[in-house]
């Protein structure tokens, strides 16, 4: 059932204004969403032929495209479509919602009027207009021009009472007609309005948490007479503080040359670029590339979606492949691309949000919407180490698993056990045991692998004694203490005489200085020799 809303405002407020408001008819109509099971996902009547953006604002999911909007239930089963006809005379329409207020629609235009750009501000709410605000903007001698719909003016509804504005104008200079942009922050609770500068409205968008606003600025200039082309750059405004908008920070490869709008955040701290044919994750704070990947075939990103669930990031229309575009994902805990998915099915379009129900809502084939299941690829666990022997009875073990491991389990074969990624361990005795590591990933799945180690020792002569001087003659027992499974001794005192025993008594009958040497061998006939230079003295 369709229910057909027509809000007119009053003439009272037309008499109050210099100009005509700019929000001149409302209609809304209530739809309900017809949904039909197709093979592998469900398709819905719901078309809209483009999206300038999607919000997600309470319990509801809003889309703007020019002149209307479209208010989604969170399950999906119902829409609102806002119609604004004539709502300025420039297109496309400058309107919006803010992400606090959802029944309050904003717009505004940008005129001249004695050669002044004017900004008309209005805000609606429940069908009345409860404020207005006009700021005159002169850009100099030179008058500016709108006429033939050659302005793009934007509005970008923010929150706690501020919307950022954004417009392109003209000036002639004679026989000249160059093109300039202004964009402001405007605060409809203060009636106040500051700069952005280095923002353009149209490449920009907002971060999740709202505290950042990030844009992709071609930096052309003109001065005077000449035209400059510098490096492109991401410039990014914290918002975070509504009383101040601080400086902005820069993100980019110098020299850069885009020509297209191919960056976004992720986050507080993370924003992702494609340059020429190299996507970089950045920490925008400093500037700083901390992962890059090749990307042939290169084409910008279509649009991208941030999904909460498997942390992760999913950008379409990365690149192409033998004429098929292709959907990669990037998993941020670990920065790591985990899987790619090929585009070829109707709603693989662009990703608008993950549903209560657990399903993907899309944007895909015809302009229409779309719920499906999409296993990204992410939840998996293989387990998997490297053991060296490092030194006698002593292993090092490095664990090697795949996939976005966060628990680890060592069971070591010989009753010792531990919670560390890598560590090392050395075996008491010689012998042959199974290790087994268990890994665990964020999203609980685990893996388990085991693997034999031979803790053999490598054959190392060593003895000590329980006295090393005396008078004679003097008694000496002596301990071996060799590493690895000897199998005969051979000891001399350095006086002549010698032992086969493993741990002999010696008597020194004469005083002197004596060196002593152990031989050992195992059952192969290897042997190794420990010699010790005057190591007894007989006074």
């Amino acid at each position: 059932m369709r229910i057909l809303i027509i809000l007119v405002l009053f003439s009272s407020y037309l008499a109050q204004s210099q100009q005509p408001p700019v929000l001149d008819r409302l209609v809304t109509i209530d739809t309900n969403t017809i949904w039909t099971q197709q093979d592998g996902y469900e398709s819905s009547d719901f078309k809209v032929d483009g999206i300038d953006y999607f919000k997600i604002i309470d319990t509801t999911y809003f889309i703007k495209y020019r002149n209307k909007g479209y208010y989604l239930s969170k399950d999906g089963s119902g829409y609102k479509i806002v119609d604004i006809p004539d709502m300025n005379r420039y297109k496309p329409a400058a309107w919006d919602v803010p992400y606090d207020d959802i029944n309050r629609i904003l717009g505004y235009e940008f005129d001249d009027e004695n050669n002044k750009g004017n900004y008309r501000i209005t805000s609606k709410k429940e069908g009345k207009i409860d404020s207005i605000g006009v700021h005159v903007y002169d850009p100099g001698r030179n008058p500016s021009i709108h006429t033939g719909g050659e302005s793009n003016i934007y509005l970008l509804a923010y929150k706690e009472g501020n919307i950022i504005l954004y417009a392109d104008y003209f000036y002639v200079n004679e026989a000249y007609k160059n093109k300039r942009y202004s964009c402001f922050m405007y605060n409809i609770l203060t009636d106040s309005i500051k700069s952005l500068s280095e923002i353009i409205l149209p490449n920009a968008q907002i971060s999740t948490s709202q505290n950042y606003i990030n844009s992709y600025n071609p930096n052309k200039i003109e001065e005077y007479y000449n035209r400059f082309d510098n490096a492109d750059t991401y410039n990014v405004y914290d918002l975070g503080k509504q009383s101040k908008v601080n400086g902005v920070l820069r993100y980019g490869v110098p020299n850069m040359q885009l020509s297209q709008n191919s960056g976004f955040l992720i986050n507080d701290s993370l924003a992702i670029a494609l340059t020429y044919d190299t996507l970089r994750i950045y920490n925008f704070h400093t500037s700083t590339p901390i992962k890059s990947y090749f990307v042939p075939d290169k084409k910008f990103f279509g649009n991208y979606f941030y999904d909460d669930a498997s942390r992760s990031v999913i950008f379409n229309y990365v690149g192409i492949t033998d004429g098929i575009s292709y959907n990669s994902v990037i998993h941020i805990p670990s920065l790591n691309i985990i899987r790619d998915t090929v585009n070829n099915k109707p709603y693989l379009g662009r990703i608008l949000t993950r549903l209560d129900d657990g399903k993907y809502l899309s944007h895909g084939s015809g302009g229409y919407l779309y719920k499906f299941e999409l296993d990204l690829g992410l939840d998996y666990a293989n387990a998997d180490f490297q053991a060296e022997l490092i030194e006698n009875n002593t292993f090092k073990f490095t664990d090697i698993s795949k996939g976005p491991i966060v628990k680890w389990s060592w069971d070591l074969g010989d009753g010792n056990k531990s919670n560390k990624r890598n560590l090392e361990h050395k075996y008491i005795k010689s012998g042959i045991y199974n290790v087994t590591l268990v890994v665990e990933n964020e999203f609980g799945s685990k893996d388990t692998v085991v693997t034999q180690v031979n803790a053999e020792d490598v054959l190392s002569a060593f003895y000590s004694a329980d006295i090393l001087g005396g008078s004679a003659p003097l008694s000496v027992s002596f301990v071996n203490r060799s590493f690895g499974e000897a199998t005969k001794f051979i000891w001399n005192f350095g006086d002549g005489k010698s032992s086969l025993k493993e741990n002999p008594v010696h008597t020194y009958k004469s005083p002197g200085t004596y060196s002593v040497s152990l031989t050992v061998f195992d059952k192969d006939g290897k042997f190794d020799i420990r010699l010790l230079d005057d190591l007894i003295v007989v006074q």
